[in-house]
């Protein structure tokens, strides 16, 4: 699969949330711009796949198993404003 930006497939979420805990998600999208954020959430809605939008991790528990859908982590983002 083609994506705009860093893609890893069949990833754990535990190494990425304050919690240290829960499953997988199919894909990890990882822009490092604004403009290949935008990309991945072109292609991800292009795709149909289900998607969420992760930061520090700091506010979520993900689930045990694996999800089916995207995450697109922007912790590669550079600083957008100053």
């Amino acid at each position: 699969t083609n994506w705009p930006c860093v893609a890893l497939e069949h990833v754990s979420l535990a190494g990425r949330n304050t919690m240290r805990v829960g499953g997988s998600v199919r894909w990890l999208l990882e822009p490092t711009s604004p403009e290949e954020l935008r990309e991945a959430y072109l292609a991800v809605r292009e795709r149909d796949l289900p998607f969420r939008i992760l930061g520090g991790g700091a506010n979520i528990i993900p689930g045990d198993g694996e999800w089916p859908g995207a995450v697109i982590c922007t912790t590669q983002m550079r600083r957008i404003f100053r």
